[in-house]
């Protein structure tokens, strides 16, 4: 459950607002949860209710949370998962492993 919804709104430049399971776990980077050497990517709940749901919009329009999330800055961050990159990783990860095994 990669969730590729995520990414192209990144890649659009919109923060994401979802609920913390499956692939979104992978692909998005909590406001509230953050670390330094982690760019900010949106806010996720925990419960999947009306009322959570509700309370974390509002709240990310009150306060106006979308200035924390640059569109540029999303953008980069969605570029981690392009064709490219995916690629690049796999022949990594097979060439690695191939010389593993031949190793024995």
């Amino acid at each position: 459950d990669f969730g590729i919804a995520n990414i192209e709104a990144m890649a659009a430049g919109a923060p994401i607002i979802a609920l913390a399971k499956g692939g979104l776990l992978d692909t998005v980077n909590c406001l509230t949860k953050h670390s330094k050497n982690k760019i900010c990517t949106g806010i996720l709940f925990k419960d999947q209710n009306v009322s959570n749901i509700v309370d974390t919009v509002s709240w990310f329009e009150d306060k106006k949370i979308w200035e924390k999330f640059p569109p540029e800055i999303q953008n980069k961050f969605a570029r981690k998962f392009s064709q490219e990159k995916f690629k690049t990783k796999l022949d990594k990860f097979i060439n690695k492993s191939w010389d593993k095994f031949k190793r024995g």
